[in-house]
């Protein structure tokens, strides 16, 4: 399952900067809502991080980013997930509490995939826009990766 993961965090990663490098190649095009939306995917990563390793959240995670250290948030990001994976038993469930303090209990596994999953629904609605303000999508699908 670990490996499974690792997989999945490398494409993460790849698809992530290819997604950031679209919008700041072009950020005289891209909206305000694009850049909202790779924000929260970045700061949202980080808040299940931080949760996964029972750190304090008080991040923003609709705040405009800063265009210059979003590559450096995905790989410190990924880098703190792959950590995660290796020190973790994967179906170990922990505790952790939402933004409203209501306490919840998951393995690392179903948050670990609930980020995966949490970004590539973003990296959608992102391609969605960026394609409607003249710029190439990028293409963010899991087999082409694999290819």
């Amino acid at each position: 399952m670990k490996t499974f993961f690792k997989g999945l965090f490398a494409f993460d990663k790849e698809v992530n900067e290819k997604i950031i490098t679209a919008i700041t190649d072009n950020s005289t095009k891209a909206d305000e809502r694009t850049l909202q939306l790779i924000s929260h995917m970045m700061l949202a990563h980080k808040i299940w991080n931080n949760r996964m390793l029972q750190k304090e959240n008080s991040l923003n995670t609709w705040m405009l980013p800063d265009l210059t250290t979003l590559i450096a948030d995905n790989s410190s990001n990924n880098q703190t997930s792959l950590d995660i994976i290796a020190n973790n038993d994967l179906g170990a469930m922990f505790t952790y509490h939402n933004t409203k303090g209501t306490g919840y209990q998951n393995t690392y596994a179903d948050v670990l995939y609930h980020i995966i999953n949490h970004n590539n629904y973003h990296r959608g609605q992102i391609n969605a826009r960026l394609k409607d303000s003249g710029i190439e999508p990028v293409i963010a699908d899991y087999i082409f990766y694999k290819w």
